[in-house]
């Protein structure tokens, strides 16, 4: 798959927790990318796609940025290099990996505990259904 944000671009993540003060204006029918002072939010209705998948024996989100933030995510990837980046979904950070190159393709995978997640996930950025509880 093109995306190696978290297979081979990045290393390592951190648990989920709560969306901070400062992000707390954000829709959560989105996905927020956020690191060391840069950041940037794309709404789920501009997405290009979204699609629930198993990886690597576990569950995940892929999402495929539109022209303008594949350009975004590319900068911010590029800055990125060696640092952790979040992404931020339904106001909670789902992942942390650690970015390991410049991700040009415009696609992010979000990891997932389970499909039945997964699938609510996807339903949620469509906006046919509510966001799912990111805390269990």
């Amino acid at each position: 798959m093109a995306a190696a944000l978290v297979s081979s671009a990045v290393a390592g993540t951190a648990g989920a927790t709560s969306l901070p003060p400062m992000h707390q204006t954000v829709d959560p029918d989105g996905v927020f990318f956020e690191g060391y002072g840069s950041a940037f939010y794309v709404p789920g209705q501009k997405l290009k796609d979204i699609r629930a998948y198993p990886i690597d024996g576990g569950h995940a989100v892929v999402i495929w940025l539109d022209e303008e933030d594949t350009q975004r995510f590319a900068d911010l990837t590029g800055e990125m290099i060696g640092k952790p980046l979040a992404m931020w979904v339904c106001r909670h950070m789902v992942t942390r990996p650690i970015v390991r190159a410049r991700i040009d393709s415009g696609t992010a995978i979000i990891p997932m505990p389970s499909a039945q997640r997964a699938q609510a996930l996807v339903a949620a950025f469509r906006g046919e259904a509510e966001c799912p509880d990111m805390t269990e």
